[in-house]
């Protein structure tokens, strides 16, 4: 248990008598400390009575035991870092959530919820461009975000803008009064414009010795994508966006992604380039565009794939030779839609 979110917890309970109205952003942006400060505090106190209205409550996949619980961790720990679980969402989920707390959600995880009773009797099924208008209807008396903060000491919304900014424009204004209680996470990156949050806004501010880790986060968070990463992935992106056959893969496409990657890996510098749409005719190509069925490739990425080889049958691995850059491809020229 966190002391200092406790503490928090109960500055909360003090201040609204026992009776919380809370309201928490979608997705990463809930303050899972004083959530779950809140939720001890009700779980130890009957008179205590906790609402939560929110969308999209995030856990890690969990699995009980055997093979799957000892292939799953691992990777879990790797794709979704040591996020410190809901204890609201634990207790739906073992149906052990007590009478005076509630949670309304009106975004569920896809699939998460099938089949738990509580969760689809409280789900709430609004459109997303009205969550504004049922977060104000719901009258809430606490709003409690995780924030980033930068070297300055500013504090910002970071990803999570969406609703929080309203509200707190609409508390401004007079139409809504809550205390906003956040969380500082120095895993969350800070942004700025809107989501810098004004001086004399935060009521109540908790700051953890440590952040707990986010689900995007991964050990090259901060550092820039490697050119290989943004060549394969643009490559990849532009032909499944303009294949006229996008409900299956064309073993063709693999080719000039895995090329052009490798190709950047060694100091190439390859040009990305769109797949020609539907109808256009690459110059020199011999076979034209057809409107049904496959798209040839231009004549550019068969250059690319023809010059792929595999390194040898065990190494499974693809590898480019610097002959492979065809004369047309100069600097500062594209071809293709």
């Amino acid at each position: 248990m966190d002391s200092a979110a406790d503490d928090v917890a109960r500055r909360i309970i003090d201040q609204t008598g026992g009776r919380i109205r809370l309201a928490l952003p979608l997705g990463l942006g809930k303050a899972n400390g004083i959530v779950n400060a809140l939720t001890r505090a009700a779980c130890a106190d009957p008179q205590i009575s906790l609402t939560i209205l929110t969308a999209l409550t995030l856990q890690r996949p969990a699995a009980k035991a055997g093979l799957k619980r000892r292939f799953l961790e691992p990777a879990a720990d790797r794709l979704f870092g040591r996020y410190e679980p809901i204890l609201y969402a634990q207790m739906i989920e073992e149906g052990t959530l007590p009478a005076n707390i509630q949670v309304r959600e009106f975004f569920f995880q896809a699939g998460y919820w099938l089949g738990n009773a509580y969760a689809q009797r409280h789900y709430i099924s609004a459109n997303y461009t009205h969550a504004l208008t049922y977060a104000l209807d719901f009258q809430p008396n606490v709003v409690a975000q995780l924030l980033a903060r930068d070297d300055d000491g500013r504090t910002s919304l970071s990803c999570n803008t969406d609703i929080t900014v309203d509200l707190l424009a609409a508390r401004r204004q007079g139409r809504a009064e809550f205390i906003f209680a956040a969380e500082i996470n120095e895993n969350l990156p800070f942004m700025g414009g809107p989501a810098v949050v004004g001086d004399g806004e935060v009521d109540i501010m908790l700051e953890p010795d440590t952040s707990f880790e986010l689900f995007f986060r991964r050990p090259s968070t901060g550092q820039p994508a490697a050119h290989r990463h943004r060549s394969s992935g643009l490559s990849t992106r532009s032909r499944w966006r303009h294949a006229p056959d996008r409900h299956r893969l064309d073993r063709r496409c693999d080719r000039p992604g895995i090329a052009a990657a490798r190709a950047q890996e060694r100091g190439l510098s390859l040009p990305v380039r769109r797949l020609p749409l539907p109808g256009w005719r690459p110059p020199n190509n011999t076979a034209p565009v057809s409107k049904k069925g496959s798209t040839p490739l231009p004549r550019c990425w068969s250059a690319v794939s023809s010059n792929c080889s595999k390194a040898g049958s065990s190494a499974g691995k693809w590898t480019v030779r610097r002959s492979m850059r065809p004369s047309s491809w100069s600097a500062g020229t594209s071809t293709g839609g």
